[in-house]
C-alpha cells in the first residue's frame, strides 16, 4: 500500500506541474504537495542522504545572500526551493533513475488520453464542452476567459491563453493536462528524449514514438517542433559514423528547419510577430492603461534581462516589487518565459548554478543509459525554457536534480 501510495504521489506531482488549475498555481498548492510527501515518504525523512543536506545548504547560502542583496527575508521563496528539493529526493528515492522510464510511461499515458479528448472535441465539440464544463476542476483560473475548463488529464478553450497560441486553428489545439498546448508539447518531447536515451538512441518502440509524435503535431506548439527538431539532428548526429557527414549535418540539418519555419505559416508567423516585440512598449502600456500584460519570449527575456542588470548578483528573489515589470498589485508586466524568470530572479547565482546542474544532469543520464546525452538534455531544456517556466515546476526539477541527489548505478540499456 506504501509503495501505491507513492506512486500516486509522483502522478500527483505531473498533474501538478502541468498548472492547469488555479490550486496547482498558488502558495497554497505547493504547501499541499510537500506536506503530502513529508507524510507519504516519512520513512525517508528519518534517513536523509548527505547529497540531501548539501543540495538544501546549497539552496539555502543562495538563499541567504540574496535576503542581503535585496535587504529582505521572504519565507515563502526560501520554501520554494526546500519544497522542491525534496520532492526531488523523494522521487529520486523511490525511482532512482528509473524515475525517466516512469515519467515516460506517464506522459505516454496522458498523451493517449489527450487524443481521446482531441478527437472528441472534433466530432462532438458541443457535447465535450458541456462535458468539461459540468466536470470543470480549473478553479476559476483564467476568470475572464468563459471556454477555459480542465478535468485535470485534459483542457480545453485554451486559446488565447499564454504564448504560444496559434489562431484560427482548424483542428483544436491539444493543451493534454496543462493549461495550453504550448508546455504540453514540451513535456511530450522530453518523454520522446528519454524514450530514445534509454534505448541507446534507437527506435525501439515505434507504437509509442509514433502516439508521442502524433500528440505533438496536435499541440501545434512552436516550442514543441523546436525540441523535437533538436532531438531529430542529435539522433541523426548519434546514427553518422563518418566525421565528414557528421560536419557537415548540422548545418544541412539548420537549414532544413530554417526552410521549414519560413514556409509553415503558423510557425513563420508566431516568430516574426514575437521578434517584433518591444518590452518598452508594453511596460508604457502597462502605466498607462492599468493592464496587465505577458508579452512574447524575446520581449520577456529582454525584461529579465532588465531586472539581471538591476540585481545581478542573487536577483530580485522572493520581491517580486523590484522588478522592472512590476507595476502595481494589479498591473504587471510578466516574464513567461523561463530563461527570463532564472536571470531576473536567481541573478548570476542561480544562474550559473543552473547551468551547472543541467549539464551535470545531461552527462550522468548519458552515462547511466550509455547513450551521448550530455549536450542534448541541457539543450532540451534551454529551449523549453525559451517559450516557458515548467522548467522549475517540481517534475521536471526532478530531472534536473535527480543526479545530484542519487547514486549513478550500472549503466543501463534498454527499456526499464
Amino acid at each position: 500500500m506504501s509503495k501505491r501510495l507513492k506512486e500516486l504521489y509522483f502522478i500527483f506531482v505531473l498533474l501538478f506541474s502541468g498548472l492547469s488549475t488555479a490550486f496547482f498555481r498558488s502558495k497554497q498548492g505547493l504547501i499541499v504537495l510537500w506536506l503530502t510527501g513529508m507524510i507519504v515518504f516519512w520513512k525517508e525523512n528519518l534517513r536523509v542522504s548527505k547529497k540531501l543536506l548539501v543540495a538544501l545548504a546549497v539552496w539555502m547560502a543562495y538563499f541567504v545572500i540574496n535576503a542581503l542583496t535585496i535587504h529582505g527575508f521572504h519565507p515563502y521563496f526560501m520554501g520554494t526551493y526546500v519544497a522542491t528539493i525534496m520532492i526531488a529526493y523523494w522521487l529520486a528515492s523511490l525511482y532512482g533513475y528509473e524515475f525517466f522510464a516512469r515519467y515516460e510511461d506517464a506522459i505516454y499515458v496522458l498523451s493517449a488520453i489527450s487524443l481521446f479528448f482531441v478527437s472528441l472535441e472534433i466530432l462532438i465539440p458541443d457535447l465535450l464542452s458541456s462535458f468539461m464544463n459540468t466536470f470543470n476542476l480549473s478553479g476559476n483560473l483564467f476568470g475572464d476567459k468563459k471556454g477555459y475548463a480542465t478535468i485535470l488529464v485534459y483542457t480545453t478553450g485554451s486559446e488565447d491563453i499564454g504564448s504560444d497560441v496559434v489562431q484560427n486553428s482548424f483542428i483544436p489545439r491539444n493543451a493534454g493536462f496543462c493549461w495550453e498546448p504550448g508546455p504540453f508539447s514540451c513535456f511530450i518531447a522530453l518523454a520522446i528524449f528519454f524514450n530514445l536515451v534509454r534505448n541507446n538512441s534507437q527506435l525501439k518502440d515505434k507504437k509509442r514514438l509514433i502516439v508521442f509524435l502524433l500528440t505533438l503535431l496536435t499541440t501545434q506548439s512552436t516550442t514543441g517542433f523546436m525540441a523535437l527538431f533538436a532531438i531529430v539532428i542529435w539522433l541523426s548526429q548519434s546514427h553518422v559514423k563518418k566525421n565528414a557527414f557528421r560536419m557537415l549535418l548540422p548545418p544541412a540539418a539548420i537549414a532544413a528547419i530554417v526552410l521549414l519555419f519560413t514556409k509553415v505559416p503558423f510557425l513563420k508567423d508566431k516568430i516574426i510577430s514575437e521578434s517584433r516585440q518591444d518590452v518598452t512598449y508594453f511596460l508604457v502600456r502597462a502605466q498607462s492603461t492599468g493592464n496587465s500584460f505577458a508579452p512574447g519570449r524575446f520581449a520577456s527575456l529582454a525584461l529579465g534581462w532588465m531586472d539581471f542588470l538591476n540585481h545581478p548578483i542573487a536577483g530580485y528573489g522572493g520581491n517580486f516589487t523590484l522588478s522592472v515589470g512590476y507595476i502595481d498589485e494589479t498591473t504587471v508586466v510578466a516574464t513567461i518565459g523561463g530563461l527570463g524568470t532564472i536571470i531576473s530572479r536567481y541573478g548570476a547565482i542561480g544562474s550559473i548554478l543552473f547551468i551547472i546542474l543541467i549539464f551535470m544532469a545531461g552527462k550522468k543520464i548519458g552515462r547511466h543509459f550509455n547513450a551521448p546525452a550530455t549536450f542534448i538534455f541541457p539543450l532540451l531544456l534551454l529551449i523549453i525554457a525559451f517559450g516557458f517556466n515548467i522548467i522549475e515546476t517540481p517534475i521536471v526539477a526532478t530531472m534536473w536534480l535527480l543526479p545530484a541527489l542519487v547514486k549513478e548505478g550500472p549503466a543501463r540499456i534498454g527499456n526499464a
